[in-house]
Order: structure tokens, then sequence, then C-alpha cells
């Protein structure tokens, strides 16, 4: 137990260290939060990296859930733990064992070939052991595996049971922060959520490791050293042991929903820009300007293209060559001609719209049809005005 003492020494020589930098986190959270844009909707692409973690997740939270199946049959595999079913201990003799199981119903078959290699394997404690460790599937499907060398069951339950399902984890992880696929918004994740998987696969092999180095064990292979041995490990199990094996059958998949889980969340609010904004560096805020630059020219230069299209129609038709030529010698340049071009309605009304000004609707009339008509004198006074005063330096 730490006394006060020693708190109040440990508290006087790191507070000094500790709490500027706690003010200063909060200060640049503060800050963060206070200074973000306004949240926005969720773009396609991150709405399909929340789609493919959504089937996972509820993958994996099928998976974590209790099968229910035979104990002992092939399709199970020893996912179901015959001691805690039976509650027996580790040295329950193995006739009583199984005896015990059969009395639990119909559910638990004891009769089939698979039921009767176990049934003979558990005379030995280093079977049970390996049992109660990694399940009765190398027991049973192990060519090369020997209860003289316990750690060959080891190395044939590492590659299908732990390091298999850690593989189609990282897929599905790369897939969801993969460029192609969910653009490079979301990608930016791809380094963090991989060393997440990479840590989860870590920690259960170190759990596996650790909870099976009795099978590194160099003890004498005699029966007497090896009840022994295996006794005194399960000796603080009053009743039934716990199998490893069924634990990291419901909790591994547990881990990966719960790991999905957080990566959806942490792509949900960077996307939206809710949390994790990054504002756009020099160089993307230059590149946006150019795009928007190079978007305007194009709209330009395609207006210059229409417009020499039309007059070079104009100028191949007679008629409207002759209109056009009458126009701007001043025909069809009277205020009083209906025809004019600044009489019509859909010239104002598109004037009107493009400008976004009142002052300009306000400088329309109505001729004796109703028509509304724009001024331009008036137009042209509302556009330049201004622009005759001197510019003051």
């Amino acid at each position: 137990m730490l006394s006060y003492d020693i708190i109040k020494g440990l508290a006087i020589f790191f507070a000094p260290i500790l709490i500027p930098k706690a003010i200063a986190l909060f200060r640049s959270v503060s800050s963060h939060v206070a200074n973000r844009p306004p949240p926005q909707p969720l773009p396609p692409l991150a709405s399909r990296a929340l789609n493919i973690l959504f089937f996972s997740t509820a993958l994996f939270l099928a998976l974590s859930l209790p099968s229910g199946n035979n104990v002992l049959s092939n399709k199970s595999f020893g996912t179901n733990d015959i001691f805690k079913l039976t509650n027996s201990r580790f040295n329950t003799p193995t006739e009583l064992l199984f005896s015990r199981l059969r009395r639990l119903g119909g559910q638990y078959e004891v009769e089939s070939e698979h039921d009767s290699t176990l049934k003979k394997l558990f005379t030995s404690p280093i079977a049970r052991g390996v049992y109660l460790q990694l399940g009765s599937e190398p027991l049973i499907a192990c060519p090369f595996c020997s209860l003289d060398s316990s750690i060959t069951y080891l190395l044939y339950y590492l590659p299908f049971n732990t390091l298999v399902p850690h593989l189609f984890h990282l897929l599905v992880i790369g897939a969801v922060t993969s460029g192609a696929i969910v653009g490079p918004k979301i990608a930016r994740w791809r380094n963090k959520f991989l060393i997440g998987s990479v840590v989860l696969f870590v920690l259960e092999l170190c759990v596996i490791l650790r909870a099976t180095s009795p099978l590194f064990s160099l003890t004498e292979n005699t029966p007497s050293a090896q009840r022994n041995k295996w006794t005194n490990i399960y000796s603080h199990y009053p009743d039934a042991p716990t199998s490893l094996h069924v634990q990291l059958v419901t909790l591994r998949p547990l881990a990966f929903t719960v790991f999905d889980a957080i990566c959806a969340a942490l792509i949900y609010l960077s996307a939206t820009d809710r949390l994790f904004y990054t504002p756009p560096t020099p160089a993307e805020q230059a590149q946006q300007v150019v795009s928007m630059s190079a978007a305007t020219m194009m709209t330009a230069l395609t207006r210059l293209q229409a417009l020499s299209v039309t007059r070079g129609a104009i100028a191949r038709d007679p008629e409207l060559s002759a209109k056009y030529s009458a126009y701007h010698c001043g025909g069809g340049g009277g205020k009083g001609d209906d025809e004019w071009i600044w009489q019509e309605e859909e010239v104002i009304n598109a004037v009107a719209k493009v400008m976004n000004d009142r002052a300009l609707q306000s400088n329309t009339r109505r001729n004796e049809k109703g028509v509304e008509m724009l001024n331009p004198s008036e137009y042209v006074d509302t556009i330049t005005a201004g622009l005759e005063d001197p510019v003051s330096s």
C-alpha cells in the first residue's frame, strides 16, 4: 500500500510537469473544437466504409454468441467445455466424466468415433491439459501431434485458430481504409487501424503462450510427474477448471466487434468534421484554387466557343446578318422599339437573377402591353456607380 507521504512526494515531483501539459492539451482541444467547421453530411465513400464495418461487426458479434452445438461433435470441436457442463474437476475419472455427460440428455453424444477417441485420450493428464487450453480439435485432427511432445499441439493450434481469424480481420480493416475503395480522407486512418489490429493479435498470442507455458516445461515424462504437473496447475480450481479455448472462441470475435465499432465511430466523426478535423495544407489550398480557376476558364472558353459559333451562324444567314447589321447601325436601338434586346422579358429576368440586386430590379419599367423593360441608362449608372470617384490611397 502506498502511504500518504509517498503519494504527496510523487505529486510534488510530477505536478509541475504534468499540470502545464494537461492545461496545454485542454486548451488545444478546446481551440480545435471551437474552430472546427460546421458538421458536413456523410460522404458516399465514408458511407461505403461504414457499411463494410457494419457487416463485419454483425458477423463477429454473431460468432461471439454461444453456438449451442454438441460439445463433442465434429462440427463444434469442443466449443463447449465438458468440465463445466458436467461440473467435474480436472482429476475426475474418465468413466465418471463421460457418464455425467451422457446423463445431460440426448443433446450430447458420446458414442461417435470422435468421442471415443477423445475418451481414450482423457486417460492422460497431458491430453486433459491440452483440451482445456487448446480445445479438442488439436487432440483429434492433428496428424503430427504427440503427447510425448505436447508443444506440437500448440504449433497446430496457432495457425488455424489464431492466425487465420486475425488475418481475416486485417483484410477487413485493409479494405475499409483502402484509398481506392473509401478515398484518401478515410485512408489516413489506415496505419492506426492496422497497428491496432496487430496489437490485438499480439495480445492474444501473449495470453495463449502464457497459459500454455506448461507445454514448454521440461519435466519428466513419467505418468506421476505429468499428473503432478497438471494437477498443480489446476489445483486452484475447487470445482471445474476454465477452458482457455472456450474463452478465446467467445472473446476473440467480441474484441473484433468492439474494435470495428470504434473504427466506425472514428471514421464517422472525422468524415463529418465533428472531430479530428485537419485544416487543408497550403498545397491543398493551392490545388483547390487552381481547380476553381481551371473550371472558370473552361466555362469561359465554352461560352466564347458558343459565341463564335453563334456569330458564324448569323454571318452565314442573310436574314440574321441583315438584322445584326441593322441593330449595330442604330436601326434597332431606339427606346420606343419593342423588339430592342433590353426590352425582352427573358433578358430582364436573366440579368436580375444573375446580379441578384434589388437596385437593378427597381430600374425596370412596364410598357403599354404590361411587359417589364429595363432602362439601359439606369442599368449602366447602377453598374458603374462609384467608378468616377478618385481612388484614395
